[in-house]
């Protein structure tokens, strides 16, 4: 923006410059335009004052052109501030959006962890990994939970051609 204000400043005193030499060059023009008609000057130095005139014009609508030009290049930088601090607030509310998100996601994690009433070792699970689980009024079973193994009493069926192999323990 500084910079886009100095260019400004210099295409103004540009502007001013170019000013001055054509007020200085209808000047001339106007005194060999004088004494070309007292007789006194030469039909060539009124076109060459012709055409430094012709030129001080060229210069001053330049000199405005690169004005405009400069504000408008001001106006643009404007502009993209504005555009870049509205992405800075835009991410700051995706930040904080995030955070709740992060938020409301270790919440739902703390909430999502069975333990049982009881010590033991599971010996069946009802549930897979991943299952969803919904607490209602009908509890289901997840998991069936023996509390002490030495006192346990198995009843199986085991293939003959196996039961050489039973032992206590």
């Amino acid at each position: 923006i500084a910079n886009s204000e100095l260019n400004i400043t210099n295409q103004k005193a540009a502007l001013v410059r170019a000013e001055s030499q054509l007020k200085e060059a209808k000047r001339k023009l106007d005194l060999q335009d004088k004494m070309v008609t007292q007789g006194v000057g030469t039909a060539d130095a009124r076109d060459a004052a012709q055409s430094v005139y012709d030129q001080a014009i060229a210069s001053l609508e330049s000199a405005q052109a690169q004005l405009k030009s400069a504000q408008a290049s001001l106006e643009s930088v404007k502009a993209q501030r504005r555009v870049a601090e509205t992405q800075g607030v835009t991410a700051k509310a995706q930040v904080a959006t995030a955070d709740a998100n992060l938020q409301n996601a270790q919440l739902d994690l703390e909430h999502t962890r069975i333990t049982s009433p009881v010590d033991g070792v599971v010996v069946a699970r009802n549930t897979d990994v991943g299952q969803t689980v919904q607490a209602s009024y009908s509890v289901a079973t997840l998991f069936t939970i023996a509390q002490d193994l030495s006192k346990m009493h198995v009843e199986t069926n085991i293939d003959e051609s196996d039961i050489s192999r039973v032992q206590e323990d």
